[in-house]
């Protein structure tokens, strides 16, 4: 029988409301597919996958840093924990004025840097916002990670896109604008509206205080801050190729690479959501001297990730040209050679989305941020000299190659590394 709070329990409510998520972001970039035509939806996607990176770099690495020390701190007061809460979300406060900062004085630079032009700067101010709200909304979903408060955090993240999914098959909106400020409204007011209760849950028991608040704050700055570079590259590996692609090869071109990477992003969080779960538990294990047992079901773990994406590879491999009108429609099936590229990438990244978590809590030393800006790295110089669109992709699944491999050395030596600590 399964016990509420349990890994297996977390682990299958986890993988049952994301799999529903999945289904809604299939649904969502069918209907924006289709609403936008090739060339806008190739341009929003730039937009998406630019603010999501502002996002995360507003966040600052607050996204890892609280899930780890609040379950690190799970036998603490509120009084602790709610101090935790707050002086990540004033680093992420000081960051969304950086960015303000930013755009204010650089507008023009950073138009041309994501979309290669300056007919699209009335989308910055749009995209900042979208950034601003993905911060809010990915930092509420960690501090109830970092409670292991799993339902709570699947819960949130189901209600925005259910909301997001049904408000744009009503509206049937097209302008850019207008997508982006009423996206960002819906997961904004949810993410609040959740916090308020469980604040409101938190303080019933408890009187506010806020101690240590000065020392803390520099404590997350320091683990999150050294995590920034990593987050910003793990979201600027889909965004990087598109800008490549769209620079040298045009809009329509972007747009099918857009498609063929989204079909890959799609499958990828089947692999990813066991790790939503596996940072507080992996620092609770080490917390409580568990580690070894952790790192056993994991390695288990790593070969049934193996033959999953393998056969996952080899199913979206013959079936591309299905997915391709299930998921966009028939205008896009000029990307099936590029996508079919992309889906072997499914293998190594699959490895380094189950190694990721379990090697942030094992030091405070960013050793996936250092995996990530090698193979990253090496992804650029190989675009720079790519000279067609299946080159670009080639090179993206080479990087990932390389991103695992390095991952999966890190873990090996994960005991030595906490004895190290």
């Amino acid at each position: 029988m399964l016990k509420k709070n349990s890994v297996l329990f977390d682990m299958i409510v986890t993988f049952g409301v994301q799999f529903i998520i999945l289904i809604l972001n299939f649904l969502i970039n069918k209907i924006f597919a289709i609403n936008l035509g090739v060339e806008s939806f190739g341009i929003f996607n730039i937009a998406r996958r630019g603010a999501t990176l502002i996002g995360f770099l507003i966040l600052c690495g607050q996204g890892i840093s609280i899930v780890r020390y609040l379950s690190i701190k799970k036998n603490k007061n509120n009084q602790e924990k709610i101090s935790y809460i707050f002086a990540g979300l004033t680093i992420i406060l000081y960051m969304v004025l950086l960015f303000i900062l930013l755009l204010f004085f650089f507008n023009n630079i950073l138009t041309n840097i994501l979309f290669g032009s300056q007919e699209y700067k009335y989308l910055m101010i749009p995209i900042l916002f979208f950034a601003f709200s993905t911060s809010i909304s990915t930092y509420v979903s960690s501090v109830f990670r970092g409670l292991e408060k799993f339902v709570q955090f699947n819960i949130s993240q189901l209600i925005i896109q259910v909301l997001i999914v049904v408000f744009f098959m009503i509206t049937k909106e097209t302008n850019l604008i207008s997508i982006f400020f009423y996206w960002s409204m819906i997961s904004l007011v949810v993410s609040i509206i959740f916090s308020i209760i469980l604040f409101f849950k938190m303080f019933k028991s408890n009187r506010f205080e806020i101690i240590n608040f000065k020392s803390i704050r520099l404590n997350m700055f320091k683990y999150g801050a050294s995590r920034v570079i990593g987050e910003f590259i793990q979201f600027a590996y889909y965004l990087v190729p598109l800008v490549f692609v769209n620079n040298k090869f045009g809009n329509i071109e972007a747009g099918y690479f857009s498609a063929s990477t989204g079909i890959l992003q799609m499958m990828l969080p089947f692999f990813s959501y066991i790790g939503l779960v596996l940072l507080p538990k992996a620092s609770s294990s080490i917390t409580d001297g568990q580690f070894k047992d952790f790192k056993y079901k994991i390695n288990k773990g790593m070969f049934v990730y193996l033959i999953i994406s393998l056969l996952g590879v080899v199913f979206a491999m013959i079936f591309t040209p299905f997915i391709i009108r299930i998921l966009y429609s028939t205008d896009f099936l000029s990307g099936v050679q590029v996508a079919r590229v992309l889906i072997i990438s499914l293998i190594p990244r699959s490895l380094f989305l189950l190694l990721r978590n379990p090697i942030d809590a094992i030091s405070q030393t960013p050793y996936n941020t250092i995996s990530l800006l090698l193979s990253f790295l090496i992804m650029i110089v190989l675009m720079y000299f790519s000279t067609s669109v299946t080159q670009i992709a080639l090179s993206f699944v080479l990087s990932d190659i390389i991103l695992a491999l390095c991952s999966l050395i890190i873990w090996l030596k994960s005991e030595k590394l906490i004895k190290e600590e």
